[in-house]
C-alpha cells in the first residue's frame, strides 16, 4: 500500500487507510480480485471507506462511473 500512496499522494487524490472494521472484508476482497480480475467491489469498498484527503460526489445516474 506504501507504493500506492505515494502515487496518490503525488496525484494529489488523498491516501489509501482502510479501517481496522473493514480489514478482513478489504482482504477478502482483494482475494477475490486477485483470483478473478474483476474490481467493481473492491474499489466500491475503497471509495466509500477507505481513502482519506477525498470526497466523492454520488455519481448523477446519466453518468458514466470511473
Amino acid at each position: 500500500m506504501l507504493a500506492g500512496n505515494q502515487v496518490m499522494i503525488a496525484s494529489g487524490c488523498g491516501i489509501i487507510s482502510v479501517p481496522i472494521e473493514h480489514q478482513q472484508t478489504f482482504r477478502n476482497m482483494l482475494i477475490a480480485f486477485y483470483e478473478s480480475g474483476k474490481a467493481d467491489e473492491l474499489r466500491l469498498l475503497l471509495c466509500e471507506n477507505c481513502i482519506d484527503g477525498m470526497d466523492f460526489e454520488k455519481a448523477h445516474p446519466n453518468q458514466n462511473p470511473i
